[in-house]
């Protein structure tokens, strides 16, 4: 029967911990506040004690003088041996951690009652109080508490009834102290069943956090690294969900940025090699390439062997400082790949940076996949360039150690790097046009060598 079942675990309050994970948990933090209640109380009771017998005992002149002497201090002795036995190295976590208090209020309880022999002026008040002070400090279960006052009581009756004191009103009087201290260890369930409904909460708490954890780990999958921590950022400092940090992040908008663009000279015709240059040296150039965009805070797309990408702080001139540096590091990365192969599996690419406003963000909506790009005429000037770098008109110009830059680009890099020397060709002279941006009549070259990487601070 239900009510069965609520009075067993009053009495018993532990079992409502049986087949949870936290027994442990509360045996530690029942043996944390006992411990620390042994340490306080055990001290104070040896003061209390000797303080007694030189102001109490000795003014009043107590017979048997030796008997008085050997009650105070043999109790307070006991209360320090039971102090420092709290002490012991291993004693927080040991399984009997409440026999120093209970030893002590025994001692203590059954030596009150024997001074009652001594002399009737002593109130049987304290033979019933002491055990039922000791039995709370002890915080143990009502059914446990109640056999501990029990025993005490049943000890000390010999001795309270030799002193002539009243066993009816004893009687009574030991009935309230134990229904006082059994109601109030009542609590304990209490008690135990708000630590389970904390430590329940604490589980969910985890376990959402987890699952938080487990989908950033997904989402970091299939996200660039800046977009990424932008996201985090946001979760952290506006806690948003992880989707509404991403629809923030991603929404569209304009913004001035910086853009690489670096394709792979001759890829189509060396492709056809699967196993040998497609595999050994173009996707580990392709990986190389974009863990240095990341690396700069780039914003990767790839395209095949094209590695695209953009730089869109909210500071423009943070946006051609990081495309510049980056430019720099792939362009000296393929160089030293290429001291590393054959002469077949060298990789060959061209670096090229623009600069302007264009729309950044997420362009695939809400309900499919999520397309992070740029749209803009600084994104699609870098495809015309790049076509036209493969004219003969223009070849002879041009060197796989330079970086180049659009024109408005290069006016970006000059206002934030102005010890940079760039020489500029005139696309007009050449003969040659870029298709759809006439109004490009120029581009600027920077050598990738120690001086500009010093201007850079590389």
């Amino acid at each position: 029967m239900r009510w069965l079942e609520t009075i067993r675990h009053v009495f018993f309050p532990r079992l409502s911990l049986q087949a949870t994970p936290w027994v442990s948990l509360w045996e530690a933090r029942e043996r944390q506040v006992v411990t620390l209640a042994s340490r306080v109380t055990l001290p104070l009771a040896c003061l209390v004690l000797v303080a007694h017998y030189l102001f109490v005992d000795m003014p009043l002149g107590l017979q048997p003088a030796r008997n008085w002497m050997a009650f105070r201090f043999g109790t307070a002795g006991l209360a320090t041996c039971m102090f420092l036995a709290t002490l012991l190295k291993g004693y927080e976590t040991a399984r009997f951690f409440r026999m120093p208090l209970a030893l002590s209020g025994v001692g203590l309880s059954v030596m009150q009652a024997v001074s009652m022999t001594w002399w009737n002026g002593v109130p049987y008040f304290y033979t019933i109080a002491i055990p039922c002070i000791m039995c709370l400090i002890m915080q143990d279960s009502p059914s446990r508490s109640a056999l501990y006052l029990v025993g005490i009581f049943a000890v000390q009756w010999p001795f309270l009834m030799q002193s002539g004191q009243d066993a009816r009103l004893i009687l009574s009087a030991e009935s309230v102290g134990l229904i006082g201290v059994v109601g109030l260890r009542m609590r304990m369930l209490a008690d135990i069943r708000a630590f389970l409904l904390q430590q329940e909460h604490l589980a969910d708490q985890k376990k959402i956090i987890e699952q938080q954890m487990a989908m950033n780990a997904a989402i970091q999958a299939f996200l660039p690294r800046e977009i990424y921590r932008r996201l985090l950022d946001r979760q952290q400092r506006h806690r948003l969900t992880t989707l509404q940090a991403m629809d923030d992040v991603l929404k569209p908008e304009i913004r001035t940025i910086a853009c690489l663009y670096s394709d792979i000279r001759g890829f189509t015709h060396k492709s056809k090699d699967l196993k040998g240059f497609t595999a050994n040296s173009a996707l580990p150039n392709i990986q190389q390439c974009t863990d240095l965009v990341e690396t700069h805070r780039g914003i990767s797309r790839l395209i095949g062997d094209l590695v695209f990408a953009y730089f869109d702080d909210s500071v423009p001139t943070e946006n051609i400082s990081h495309a510049l540096k980056c430019a720099f590091a792939l362009v000296d990365a393929n160089e030293q790949w290429n001291k590393s192969v054959s002469d077949e599996n060298a990789v060959r690419r061209f670096v090229l940076l623009s600069f302007g406003d264009a729309v950044v963000g997420n362009i695939g909506g809400h309900d499919g996949a999520r397309e992070i790009t740029a749209l803009g005429s600084c994104v699609n000037v870098l495809a015309r360039i790049d076509s036209l770098t493969k004219d003969q008109a223009l070849v002879q110009h041009l060197d796989y150690k330079n970086v180049i830059l659009t024109e408005a680009a290069a006016r970006s890099a000059q206002s934030v790097f102005p010890e940079l020397q760039m020489s500029r060709l005139d696309l007009t002279e050449l003969g040659v046009s870029i298709r759809d941006f006439s109004e490009e009549t120029g581009l600027w070259l920077i050598e990738v060598d120690p001086q500009h990487a010093a201007a850079l601070g590389e």
